[in-house]
């Protein structure tokens, strides 16, 4: 097998309530190239989005999670649809305000 050739994608979530579940729902790059940042525990940005696959699962191993995929309303605009699909089955959440998101992330 020609396993140098297996890309990983490190945007997969996890389901509210089935952390144990072997069920993830991977999140399309498109709501990073609208402009999502990646955040760690610690609310801190800590890769560049738009690398490569590799480099980004690599920044996630030396970063404490869980990781929280960001998006502001006005960029999320573009990829709507997806927002509303992922919103819908709780892979994601709309919060009032960073500080609200700050808040639940105890940061």
């Amino acid at each position: 097998a020609n396993l140098d050739k297996v890309e990983l994608t490190p945007t997969a979530a996890v389901l509210p309530g089935q952390a144990d579940s072997q069920f993830k729902v991977v999140v399309s790059d498109a709501i990073s190239g609208a402009g999502a940042k990646v955040l760690d525990a610690g609310g801190k940005r800590f890769c560049n989005e738009m690398a490569s696959s590799k480099e980004r699962v690599d920044a996630m191993a030396k970063s404490k999670g869980p990781f929280r995929l960001v998006i502001k309303a006005k960029q999320a605009q573009s990829v709507q649809w997806l927002v509303d699909f992922y919103t819908q089955r709780k892979v994601m959440k709309k919060y009032s305000s960073a500080r609200e998101l700050a808040s639940e992330m105890r940061v």
